[in-house]
């Protein structure tokens, strides 16, 4: 014994729950206990299960770390290395170093593909392919990103690294006590859903099983599941005793009336001691023992639970084999014949006509039980039964055969001597009597054996059998028959009492042979223990099984039987259900023998899915609800037809009751008689019962006042628990569009006493979800819902998930919603669980679903602290032509529902700023740690133990495609932990389910713990390629172009995130008060925005996120560098460079390791942590060749420069007027305007765009501070742009002067200008003040004027100045030589006789001659008579007189400089370019001169740069390098290009690095 209960104390779980006392959640299941899933959370304190890891950080980090949250610590560690890749123990790989910890260090958080970077590189080692696709370039691409970080972020501390490194490599196998939160949840999910709890109490059936699985929830130290199974053995011996006491009196008593005789077959009696037909008593216990608990889990479909509950009983020593004990049970009786074979159907009639005279415990319902006997013929009249068969008639006295007995005395005794002898003629005198004093068992009784056309002839009628036709009249001896219903009084052959009672168990024995019913192991069981209740559900009764039972039902009443028998237990429940072959008379005489016996203790009566019963039944119950059973507690019709008369009296029966709690009324036709006035009576008569705490109306038949009239009646109850209303709606509205359930549904939030709600096939939509939700979301008490086979699709999803994570609904824990998916449609909640829901709204109040988003936004707002004035601005109410303002504190509840109206348009502004900006007001933090904080604010978290299970188990435990929606729905919604994602990818393929919820991850180390879940190389690239734009992301520096598919759930979290930093970054913007530089002019950082290829704009007030779309942009973060900005070192930038230049192979010797973007992954997850300047961008944007990726490299630095606004023009250019032109529209026209040198730039402004208008009042502005004149070549276009061809036209009196105001430039036209200041006007103040202003780069220089690096974009610059600068280089190899030589006066500036001439005579600008022409040398001779050599000089001379004074100052020349320089470094750029691809110039000639005549056409001169993939100014480095104009670059020529490799204008970085 005592090895028995160890056994029992270790054996496995068959449920579990949350406990409620403070142990570990997830102990080991061998030695601790299961917390339980429905238990209150505990108050005490307990680990929380979606903390974040604890890290160790720098101080600089501490400072950018989140606000300060309730202390957390993780409780689930990752799974065990079968299940879970442990995050340091690899066999392969335990030399690679954390280089992910150490970026992780320096600050490096912003892409989280990065993240896993160390992860990649462990798959690949632990890989057993030899080449693994994609395997060394994106290990490569990982090291060199790590390398790239060291290089251009400070060294951190060692101590911060090595704890890093120590704590994503901690070992998971430390802490044994703790069960991993994936592993719980897998085992959750693996029980399902389960039936739906209701509020019906105890079950009728306490079957074995149930009380083991019961006994299991409640063990708290395992005696519970020792006294459960104590229990189950005990009712095992009852079973067992009962058919032993069935089967020894069937058996003796069918030797009795000779049987087997009468069938012509023998059942062998005497071998061995006694038998019954199916064997010994010890046969048949041992036989129950293995079969009976395996019987009863199959007819629950409860086979999942056998393998466990097997196992257990293996391990205590018991076998348990499988097996059918019901067709076991019977399997005797088919080979012995008990159960007799009818040969026609009028034998089939006969035998249910005996059966229904049978009389019952009481002939009437409902009069009290005051009789103790049964009606009928006594056949304890008949002279007791013989003790020998062969002395049977030796007790009679001799009677004389041949005298003649003359005196009638003598006769008379040898008549009444006779008539005890011969049983038949006892039995003909009682039936010679007039069959008016016949009872009608005794009429029926001879009528069916066709015995009243022999009664006076048939002197020894046959005994073949009871049951026979009419041409074969088979009668048994009389002196062995008895009848089974009727009152005996013979001797007991096994007791001591001379006048004993049959027990119930013996009389149903009895009935059973007389009839040829084959025996019921349930009726057995009743019977033969006189249970408290009686159960045959499913059982395939039919009317003569139930009749047989009510036959040898129990008399509780009579107490005078204890001495014979034990005493009878009241029977208090009966449940008939699932047996539709039963009819009206059965079930009427069963239910009038309850009445009769049992009214005042019996509770329960369950007779649903029976469905020929009808109109009696129904009677019979409304009867006796009314008067007898006043105890009854249950009552269970679902199935049964009940008519539209006899509804009402039904339904107030039911309401007066004053003890019933649970009605079931599903599928009895309830408002399909088209009166849907008596439906809203009936139901609200069935709501109103004093009592209801369980109401089920499913499958039936309601209309929308129905509906109403059920809602209301749920208000007033106090009682009511659980409401089924499955299938009893359809779409019935006045648009058709909407179930009418609706209206039942608006009236929930009233409710406060549902524990669960079964609204499954409901026709229930996505508007639907959302009245559930909002009408839950702060019950107290719900626990289960069901929404089922509704068309609710992904949105109606999402709001069901949301209700079951809520913690104002703290017992919400069971949710099915199975076979939900629906058509995609549209966000019902039009924006408002976004993670920013600001914007305008415009609800139809008449809809039921737009009138619940506004309750629920009421119901939102209220939980915030202020007044919800604040949110809700302009709040008007339109109906028909009239708008009103309405008050939304005016907006009270009543009953626990918004009174909100009901008709009209409700139109208002719903602004989150305030609450989503609290507290962020410090510009130096982290943007991905603000944007958490702001994100977390408006997203769900799974913070409690009941919810994450909840949840997590319920996605887990779903079918494959409804998991994956469940996936996506959550990933839309919530925040996770690495341990919530792990639980839910882990999985066959769980790739999709991580590449979803990295959405819901902001931390690179919950990244990098969830990566962990692929245990192969090849899944990790996938999750990377599947999530791309997530992985990518870098809120440091997001600006850049952005291609997202808003219907995936990563794309449209970045859309989300970049919408909430935009939100912080214009609050900032606007708290310097600078000038908004947006697009539209509505403070938005998107810029070109198109949703599905068409043009898309975002108001002002409008934050939302479209749910689906392709959805393209620029984002241009409003950040700019901060203050003393440390900048990367050269030499580190050098060695950055170099690294770049070998991965993408433009190295001498080099081969390309990586592509372009791969290059440019790397570049963009370092671009949050380092600030350079233009002139290191532009040596970076050498290294891209194609213009594209030049594009988006410079889109993600140029706000990393420091000195962008001072030397922008270094970086444009390298690009054409084109490619700045598309640059300028899709980054901003006041981010790259050159607002500290404008000068020698040509600018066209379309006046239609508000930031273009900006540019203009810039410039007017800029020039009212530095001279009027220096806006010059003004031209407009007043139809402009209209797509035909322009006309423009000067300013004949200027720019107006109104347009010193921005409100007053005209909004239509095109203009354009140019720039020009003298050096001696410009007012480096004025620009720095408009920079900081207008472009946000208040953290300039003091001085910045120091910092200019005066440059000149060649594309801006006409070409006659261009081919002056060229001669003058050529011929004086300096600007300033060229100055000296010009300068015949010797004064300081240059007029223009002595420019043009001077030039002119050199032979600058010189017109080429005619062909054939001789050239004449260069010197004091020119001709004058060259009108285009003198228009060329004097253009020249007007472009350097930008002071408009008639002469050139040195300093006005010195602008030639700025477009030398560029010329040089082009130049310099070309030949490191050339030397990359060949070994020398001379080879680079040689092979670029393709017809081998010493020179280098146009043609095969652009071919060579093409091979070197540079891209600059081209024609420019053509005109100075063709030195005698004969456009052809001879080797000499081309050799010039090494006089400007060694000292080019710019530093070149990777010289310094060899």
């Amino acid at each position: 014994m005592e090895q028995q209960q160890a056994s029992r104390l270790n054996t496995p779980r068959l449920d579990s729950a949350p406990s409620r006392q403070n142990t570990p959640l997830y102990s080991a299941p061998s030695r601790q206990r299961t917390p339980r899933l429905d238990s209150v959370p505990s108050r005490q304190r307990t680990p929380r299960l979606d903390s974040a890891p604890s890290r160790q950080r720098t101080p600089q980090a501490d400072s950018e770390r989140r606000k300060p949250l309730p202390r957390q610590r993780t409780l689930h560690s990752s799974p065990p290395r079968k299940e879970l890749p442990r995050r340091s123990r690899f066999s392969t790989a335990r030399d690679v170093d954390s280089g992910f910890a150490e970026a992780w260090a320096r600050g490096a958080r912003g892409v989280l593909a990065a993240s896993y970077s160390d992860l990649l590189q462990i798959r690949l080692l632990q890989s057993k392919a030899k080449e693994v696709p994609e395997g060394a370039t994106k290990v490569y691409r990982n090291q060199l990103l790590c390398q790239v970080i060291r290089l251009v972020t400070p060294e951190p501390q060692p101590a911060v690294i090595e704890a890093l490194k120590t704590e994503l490599h901690q070992d998971t196998d430390d802490d044994d006590d703790q069960e991993p939160l994936w592993r719980a949840v897998q085992k959750l999910a693996a029980k399902g859903d389960g039936p739906v709890p209701t509020a019906s109490g105890k079950s009728i059936d306490a079957t074995r099983m149930s009380i083991l699985v019961k006994a299991d929830r409640d063990d708290d130290d395992g005696s519970s599941i020792i006294n459960a199974l104590d229990s189950a053995d005990q009712m095992h011996e009852d079973d067992a005793k009962s058919l032993e006491e069935f089967w020894t009196f069937y058996r003796k008593i069918s030797t009795e009336v000779n049987l087997a005789q009468a069938h012509g077959k023998t059942i062998d009696a005497g071998a061995g001691d006694w038998k019954s037909p199916i064997g010994g008593v010890r046969s048949i216990r041992t036989r129950i023992l293995r079969e009976q608990c395996i019987f009863e889990l199959q007819s629950q479909k409860r086979d999942h639970i056998v393998p466990a509950y097997a196992q257990t009983k293996q391990e205590g020593s018991r076998a348990w084999p499988r097996g059918d004990a019901a067709e076991w049970l019977h399997e005797g009786e088919k080979d012995k014949g008990l159960s007799r074979e009818l040969k026609s159907y009028v034998d089939l009639k006969r035998r249910r006509q005996m059966l229904e005279t049978v009389p019952a415990a009481i002939s009437k319902v409902g009069l009290s039980p005051k009789r103790s006997g049964r009606r009928g013929l006594a056949l304890n009249r008949l002279p007791p039964e013989p003790p020998d068969e062969s002395k049977s008639r030796s007790v009679l006295p001799a009677l004389p055969t041949s005298a003649r007995c003359t005196r009638k005395k003598d006769l008379a005794a040898h008549e009444e001597a006779r008539k005890v002898a011969d049983s038949l003629s006892a039995f003909q005198e009682v039936a010679s009597e007039s069959s008016r004093d016949w009872s009608a068992a005794m009429h029926h009784f001879v009528t069916a054996r066709g015995w009243h056309q022999h009664l006076n002839e048939c002197k020894d009628p046959p005994s073949r059998g009871i049951m026979s036709s009419r041409e074969e009249v088979d009668l048994p001896p009389m002196e062995l028959f008895h009848r089974p219903w009727s009152r005996e009084g013979f001797v007991d052959q096994w007791s001591d009492k001379v006048d004993g009672y049959l027990s119930p168990l013996q009389r149903f024995a009895k009935v059973c042979l007389s009839s040829g019913i084959r025996p019921r192991a349930e009726s057995i069981r009743y019977l033969g223990q006189v249970l408290p209740w009686l159960s045959f559900r499913a059982c395939g009764y039919s009317d003569e099984d139930v009749l047989a039972l009510a036959a040898a039902f129990p008399n509780s009443s009579n107490l005078e039987v204890p001495q014979v028998f034990p005493s009878s237990k009241s029977l208090e429940a009966v449940d008939m259900g699932g047996n539709p072959r039963l009819t009206d008379t059965s079930v009427c005489k069963l239910l009038g023998a309850v009445a009769a016996h049992c009214s005042e203790q019996f509770s329960v009566l369950r007779m649903d899915q029976c469905s020929q019963l009808g109109k009696e039944t129904v009677h019979t119950v409304t009867h006796l609800l009314k008067t007898s059973m006043l105890s009854l507690r249950t009552v269970d019709m679902s199935g049964i037809a009940i008519t539209k008369a006899a509804y009402p009296t039904l339904a107030a029966a039911v309401e007066s009751h004053p003890h019933l709690q649970v009605v079931c009324l599903g599928a009895t036709g309830l408002g399909t008689g088209g009166d849907p006035v008596m439906t809203a009576q009936v139901v609200s008569s069935l709501i109103s019962g004093v009592q209801i705490e369980h109401l089920e109306l499913g499958y039936n038949n309601f209309d929308a006042v129905t509906f109403d009239v059920l809602g209301r009646g749920m208000i007033e109850s106090d009682s009511l628990a659980y409401l089924g209303l499955a299938a009893t709606a359809g779409k019935q509205t006045a648009d058709k569009t909407m179930s009418s359930m609706t209206a039942f549904l608006e009236r929930l939030p009233g409710d406060t006493t549902l524990t669960s709600l079964d609204i499954s096939a409901n026709c229930l939509e996505a508007n639907a979800a959302l009245i559930v939700e909002y009408a839950l979301r702060k019950h107290k008490k719900i626990r289960s819902i069901n929404v089922s086979r509704n068309p609710l699709g992904l949105e109606g999803m999402r709001c069901m998930i949301r209700l079951l994570a809520l913690e104002t609904c703290p017992e919400l824990f069971q949710l099915v919603f199975d076979d939900c998916m629906g058509v995609p449609g549209d966000d019902v909640t039009m924006g408002l669980v976004d993670t920013d829901p600001s914007g305008r709204y415009d609800l139809d109040m008449s809809h039921v679903g737009q009138r619940t988003l506004f309750r629920l936004l009421l119901t939102i707002l209220s939980e915030f602290e202020g007044q919800k004035n604040g949110f809700l601005k302009q709040l008007m109410h339109v109906t028909g032509h009239s708008e009103n303002p309405l008050s939304v504190d005016s907006i009270k509840r009543k009953k626990g529902i918004w009174q909100v109206p009901t008709s009209g348009h409700l139109k208002f502004e719903l602004n989150f700023h305030d609450f989503l900006l609290q507290g962020e007001q410090d510009a130096d933090c982290a943007h991905s740690l603000v944007v958490e904080r702001m994100f977390r604010k408006t997203r769900l978290s799974l913070h409690s133990e009941r919810k994450i299970l909840a949840v997590l188990a319920k996605i887990k435990g779903s079918p494959s495609q409804l998991s994956e929606e469940l996936v996506q729905a959550v990933s839309r919604d919530f925040l996770l932990t690495a341990d919530q994602v792990i639980a839910l990818s882990l999985g066959p393929d769980p790739l999709r389910n991580v590449s979803a919820l990295s959405a819901s991850l902001f931390d690179p180390g919950a990244m990098w713990q969830a990566s962990g879940s692929f245990k192969t190389f090849e899944a990790l690239v996938a999750l990377e390629r599947e999530a791309h734009q997530i992985m990518t992301l870098n809120l440091e520096n997001p600006t850049g172009s952005y291609m997202l598919n808003l219907s995936k759930v990563g794309d449209r979290s970045v859309a989300q995130r970049l919408m909430l930093l935009n939100r912080w970054q214009l609050h900032l913007w606007h708290a310097q008060n600078l000038i908004d530089g947006s697009q539209l002019g509505t403070g938005k950082c998107f810029r070109n925005v198109n949703l599905d290829a068409r043009p898309f704009v975002w108001t002002s007030e409008e934050w939302r996120i479209k749910l689906v779309g392709e959805l393209s942009f620029y984002f241009v973060s409003l950040m700019r560098p901060k203050k003393n900005a440390e900048q990367v070192l050269p030499e580190m930038w050098g060695k950055l460079l170099i690294e770049i230049r070998q991965a993408l192979g433009i190295m001498k010797g080099g081969s390309k390791r990586l592509s372009a973007q791969e290059v440019i992954w790397i570049l963009r997850g370092i671009s949050g942590t380092a600030w350079i300047t233009c002139s290191q961008l532009r040596s970076l944007l050498c290294s891209f060749p194609k213009r594209a990726d030049r594009k988006e490299v410079l889109s993600m630095w140029f706000l990393r420069c420091v000195d962008w606004p001072i030397n922008s023009k270094l970086c444009e250019a390298k690009f054409n007027t084109a490619d700045w032109a598309e640059l300028t529209e899709s980054l901003g026209y006041l981010y790259l305007f050159p607002y500290f040198q404008p000068e020698l730039s040509a600018y066209c402004f379309d006046l239609a765009s508000g930031e273009q208008r900006r540019c203009l009042h810039l410039i007017i502005k800029l020039a009212n501070s530095e001279h009027v004149s220096n806006v010059k070549q003004t031209e407009v276009d007043w139809n402009g742009p209209n797509g035909l061809v322009p006309h423009f036209e000067p300013f004949t009196a200027g720019i107006p002067m109104s347009w010193d105001q921005y409100d007053f430039i005209n909004t239509k036209g095109v203009v354009r200008l140019r720039y020009s200041c003298a050096v001696d006007h410009v007012n480096i103040k004025a620009r720095k003040r408009l920079a900081a202003t207008s472009g946000g780069w208040s953290n300039l220089p003091q001085n910045p004027q120091g910092s200019v690096e005066h440059w000149a974009v060649l594309n801006h610059i006409p070409n006659n100045v261009v081919r002056v600068i060229v001669f003058l280089i050529r011929n004086w190899k300096s600007i300033d030589a060229a100055f000296e030589n010009c300068n015949l006066d010797g004064d300081s500036s240059l007029n223009h006789r002595e420019f043009v001439e001077r030039l002119a005579r050199v032979g600058c600008c010189r017109s080429p001659k005619k062909k054939g022409a001789k050239n004449e040398p260069e010197g004091e001779n020119y001709d004058a008579e060259d009108p285009a050599q003198l228009e060329a000089l004097s253009s020249v001379y007007r472009f350097l007189d930008s002071s408009n004074d008639g002469e050139i100052s040195r300093n006005e020349f010195s602008v030639l400089r700025a477009v030398w320089k560029e010329i040089e470094q082009s130049m310099h750029e070309l030949h490191k370019d050339i030397m990359y691809h060949y070994e020398s110039l001379e080879s680079a000639h040689m092979t670029a001169d393709l017809n081998a005549n010493g020179g280098l056409s146009k043609k095969e001169y652009y071919l060579l740069l093409a091979r070197c993939d540079f891209d600059g100014p081209s024609e420019q480095i053509f005109m100075y390098l063709d030195r005698n104009a004969n456009d052809e670059i001879s080797k000499d020529e081309f050799m010039l290009l090494e006089l400007y490799s060694k000292q080019p204008p710019l530093p070149d970085f990777t010289d310094c690095m060899g």
